[in-house]
This record gives structure tokens, C-alpha cells and sequence, in this order.
């Protein structure tokens, strides 16, 4: 789907670099964990808008939120739909402008100033029918577009009073997003959850260093195993900051790194658990726009996005 130019092979190798660079010299962070006050409903009248709703009841019971609700679909065949949820969560509805799903969804964040979107993926199909086809052409937008997090939708499961107890916050690479969807993982995590720093090691990210040092003609035993302790020594500064928010708030914390061909997140994220995943995006990566919706389209259970 996403093909790099070269010249965005070339910034992957300038990335590469100064991973390596950056993990010599760990900075400092404190984790500062946002308190939502009000979200978006986007609905599109299919099964996902079942678990939509689910998530946005317990969200609201557990912060308090100002909940608006908007029927984004591009023919409105319903107009009671959106009411009717709307009323079942206390909340108001929206008015949608004319046009494409995601203008509706776009025009509605910028009338509500939410500080969360609630949007299933793919938008307007059935997730069982499209499977890992596709996250749908208004996710893509909306993930190029969207000022706030956004709150992914997929398959629907049994959810407890109080959701999230498990949350995995995974990064592939250097991610100036890190911190924020640190602070997000946190917030949603349930009271005394269990959050696990995933880092993962990439095939593509291991190749560019390869390629990097081939072209200097340097010699050098590097493999996935130096470039999985790069990443963890890059991610230093966020796992030393989670470690301590997990004690001052009283929730588990783990760090590991995982290899792309030995620990799919697909498997991790298929659990009966049914983890929430959270994923920073840096929209000037390429690698990072196509491991953000790869990681969405692979997802059977909710996945939160960090844009940045």
C-alpha cells in the first residue's frame, strides 16, 4: 500500500542512525496522563457501532465525559439512529454536513473541540466480510487528518464495567508521538491494569541499518539483536517514566522487545484478553504511517492511535 520513495529510504537510514545515536544519550521524561473531558461518536450503522457504544458508556461512567454522537454514514436512511444512541449514553447529537463520511467526521471534531474519537474500522462495512482487506478509506483520512486520538473499533467482544485492564503500547522505531501515547496508555489503562511497553523489532528497519553500513563499507556483525537493543536503550527515557508512574499509580508495567517474525502482534492482540493496543503516529514517517495501519487492519480488538 505505502510504497517509499527513495528519498524516504534515504530519511529510514538517517533515522536508523540516529536511533543509535539517540540511545547513547537517554533523556529524561515524566508521564502526565490527560483527563478527557468530552468525545465523538462517530456512527455508521454497522455491527462495529455495538462495540462503539459499549467502550463509550464505560468511558463516560469513568470520566465523566461530554459525549456527542454523529451518523456519519454518507446516506442517512435513519435519522432517529444517532437519537436514539445518543439518548441510551446522555449525550447530544450532531448535525452532519453533506458530503463523504469523513467530512462529517472532520466537521463534527472541529464543532465539538473533543479531545477523543470513538470511529470503527473499516467505516461502513462489516469487519467479518472485509477482514484484513482493508481499514477503509475514511480511516485513512481521518488518521492523516485527525488533531486528537482516535479510538479504533474493530471486532466486538464481552467488555467489563471498567475496560482496558490489559494495554499494550507498542513502538517499531524512534516515534516523537512516544510520549504523548505514553500518557494516553496510562490514562486508559484500567485502575491496577497491567501496561507492557512492546517494542518491536522490524524486519525493513534491520535492513536499512544493513544497508547503511554496507554502504560505508564497514564490516559489522549487526543483526536483529543489536538493533532490538538499540531500540530498547532509545526507549529508555519512556520505559523509566512508565516504571514509575506504574508505582505512584499502583498498575503492573512490563518492557520487552519482540522480533517481527517471532511475535506477530496479531497473536498478542487476538487474546481473550482483549488488550487495547496504542500506537503513537508520527505522520511524517512513512514507516510509520504504513506500521500504524497495518497494525489497525490486523487488530481484532480496539486499537487507540496517537497522532502527531
Amino acid at each position: 500500500m505505502f510504497e517509499p520513495t527513495q528519498t524516504e529510504v534515504d530519511q529510514d537510514v538517517h533515522k536508523s542512525i540516529d536511533l543509535f545515536e539517540r540511545a547513547m544519550q537517554p533523556g529524561s521524561l515524566t508521564i502526565a496522563p490527560p483527563e478527557p473531558e468530552s468525545l465523538l461518536l462517530a456512527l455508521d450503522a454497522s455491527a462495529q457501532d455495538e462495540m462503539s457504544v459499549a467502550i463509550v458508556q464505560r468511558l463516560k461512567a469513568r470520566f465523566d465525559l461530554k459525549v456527542t454522537v454523529i451518523d456519519a454514514r454518507d446516506r442517512v436512511e435513519n435519522p432517529d439512529y444517532a437519537a436514539g444512541i445518543a439518548s441510551k449514553l446522555q449525550g447530544s447529537t450532531l448535525t452532519s454536513v453533506e458530503g463523504e463520511a469523513y467530512e462529517k467526521i472532520q466537521q463534527g471534531l472541529e464543532a465539538t473541540g473533543c479531545d477523543l474519537l470513538v470511529v470503527p474500522s473499516p467505516f461502513g462495512r462489516d469487519i467479518d466480510k472485509v477482514g484484513e482487506d482493508s481499514t477503509g478509506t475514511v480511516m485513512d483520512v481521518l488518521l492523516a487528518r485527525s488533531n486528537v486520538p482516535v479510538l479504533v473499533t474493530r471486532k466486538t467482544y464481552p467488555i467489563a464495567d471498567v475496560p482496558f485492564a490489559h494495554v499494550f503500547l507498542a513502538m517499531s522505531a524512534e516515534n516523537e508521538a512516544a510520549p504523548q501515547a505514553g500518557n494516553w496508555a496510562v490514562t486508559m489503562l484500567a485502575p491496577s491494569g497491567n501496561l507492557q511497553l512492546m517494542l518491536v523489532v522490524e524486519d525493513e528497519a534491520v535492513e536499512n541499518m544493513q544497508a547503511m553500513l554496507k554502504a560505508m563499507h564497514q564490516e559489522a556483525d549487526f543483526n536483529a539483536e543489536k538493533y532490538g537493543e538499540a531500540l530498547r536503550r532509545s526507549f529508555v527515557p519512556l520505559h523509566t517514566a512508565l516504571m514509575n508512574a506504574s508505582r505512584e499509580r499502583k498498575f503492573k508495567y512490563s518492557c520487552d522487545v519482540y522480533h517481527e517474525r517471532h511475535a506477530p502482534l496479531q497473536e498478542l492482540t487476538s487474546d481473550k484478553r482483549h488488550p487495547l493496543l496504542v500506537l503513537g503516529f508520527e505522520r511524517a514517517d512513512h514507516l510509520s504511517q504504513g506500521y500504524v495501519h497495518d497494525r489497525i487492519r490486523r487488530a481484532e480488538n480496539t486499537v487507540l492511535v496517537i497522532p502527531r
